[in-house]
């Protein structure tokens, strides 16, 4: 249960991603316009809850 509470936040793993991966490539301006849009869709869900859902829809 620790583990899952120290996971961050969909925006919070969004922002990170953008910082340390995407920043300063030709594809970061699409790339950031769609998590963007993925954010305001998720919301302040953990990423545990996100990708468990996805998970089982898929399944």
């Amino acid at each position: 249960m620790e583990a899952e509470a120290a996971l961050p936040i969909f925006n919070e793993a969004v922002e990170l991603f953008m910082k340390k991966i995407i920043t300063g490539k030709k594809s970061a301006p699409s790339t950031c316009y769609r998590l963007n849009r993925l954010a305001d869709i998720i919301g302040d869900k953990k990423i545990c809850d996100v990708t468990h859902c996805a998970w089982r829809r898929f399944h």
